[in-house]
């Protein structure tokens, strides 16, 4: 194994890997319960099913960014196998990590008019789209500034790593906080 990243900067980006997977789960969720039939609202379940994509594919990204640099997983691997989906659903140790409480996870109750279901599922999702780039931008500093083993002067900056995050990753996690602010404000006008 030629890992050369400090290893502490390999643990924070597993455990960003652990929260895309979280909040991927979580816009599945509520993707299948927008497309429900006594429900029946597709274009709340089609922008959850997207998300849950993209939440999935920054996951990958991180997974396949680390294998670059030399972090081999094997099949037990506790990096994703520590995530119990029926543990994640019935208790809120994911959601503390993603600085949410445990009602991120209830399914929205539906009411006469169908709005306010859907706008307490966007406000769930903006609260986790800010948890999730500050997750990010958290692990940029620490990346950024690192010290390096055994001297207490002197720090490691991956600059590849943060310039990649930054690239790939904020953009991406800014546009969509914008997205669905737009899409609050514009439902809170009905």
């Amino acid at each position: 194994e030629f890992v050369d990243m400090k290893k502490g900067c390999v643990q924070l980006t597993e455990d960003q890997i652990k929260k895309e997977i979280t909040a991927s789960l979580k816009y599945l969720s509520y993707g299948a319960y927008f497309s429900q039939d006594n429900v029946n609202r597709p274009g709340y379940a089609k922008f959850y099913f997207d998300a849950a994509s993209e939440e999935r594919e920054h996951a990958h990204k991180l997974i396949e960014y680390l294998q670059m640099r030399g972090r081999y997983f094997d099949i037990q691997d506790t990096i994703i196998s520590n995530i119990n989906i029926g543990q994640l659903i019935k208790e809120s140790e994911q959601a503390k990590a993603l600085g949410l409480d445990h009602s991120w996870m209830k399914a929205p109750e539906p009411r006469a008019n169908g709005l306010s279901a859907g706008m307490e599922s966007l406000r769930t999702a903006l609260k986790m789209e800010y948890a999730v780039t500050e997750s990010i931008r958290n692990l940029i500093i620490a990346c950024e500034a690192e010290k390096v083993d055994g001297k207490n002067d002197e720090v490691f900056n991956d600059y590849h790593f943060v310039d990649y995050l930054t690239g790939e990753f904020l953009t991406e996690q800014y546009k969509g906080k914008r997205d669905i602010a737009g899409k609050i404000s514009t439902l809170g006008k009905m």
